[in-house]
């Protein structure tokens, strides 16, 4: 009887354990927080780390670029003849991989046509080459943190760990398709 019991409780203990490593929570502190890695989050985290800034982006997949690379739809409308910022720096690598401007210019829709798997693949060069911006991918978005009515940070579900991280921020944007975290009721 005593050898059950005491088989029981090491039973019940590595449960804990094992359920306490399984919900424990990592703690990071940015000054930005971006939210969503398509296109815009992209952007304004290559901007502001390019100015200097701490910069996470917190992607759900394992792709940036949103629409144009994870959705696969490679066809913008941009104007061929007004290329500028971090838009015209996307394009010149375009260009690189394919051969120059006209060989993305295959399509009706657009004049700039590329494979999703491409875009995906410059925009992870263009991030990583930012010493200040840190892209984390397989973040799924759980809970604002507020102080006050500002937004603080979030609470993400890591699809690999399988637990959650809290990222704390002085400024966070909310980069998502739908504005999740604007909408968010679920706060901290």
């Amino acid at each position: 009887m005593k050898i059950k019991a005491t088989y029981c409780f090491i039973i019940l203990l590595a449960a804990l354990i094992a359920n306490v490593s399984l919900f424990a929570q990592k703690q990071l502190t940015t000054d930005v927080l971006v939210i969503g890695g398509g296109t815009g989050g992209v952007a304004a985290g290559l901007q502001s780390a390019r100015m200097g800034v701490s910069t996470i982006i917190a992607e759900p997949t394992v792709w940036l670029g949103g629409m144009f690379s994870a959705a696969g739809v490679p066809a913008f409308d941009g104007n061929h003849n007004m290329p500028s910022g971090i838009w015209a720096e996307f394009r010149e690598h375009l260009y690189k991989v394919y051969g120059g401007a006209a060989r993305v210019e295959t399509g009706w829709v657009s004049n700039t046509l590329f494979e999703p798997h491409v875009g995906d693949s410059i925009l992870k060069k263009m991030t990583l080459v930012a010493p200040e911006l840190k892209v984390l991918f397989q973040l799924t978005f759980m809970k604002v943190i507020k102080k006050g009515s500002t937004i603080s940070g979030a609470v993400f579900y890591d699809e690999v760990s399988k637990s959650l991280i809290t990222i704390n921020a002085r400024q966070v944007i909310d980069a998502t398709e739908l504005g999740d975290v604007g909408q968010c009721r679920n706060t901290i």
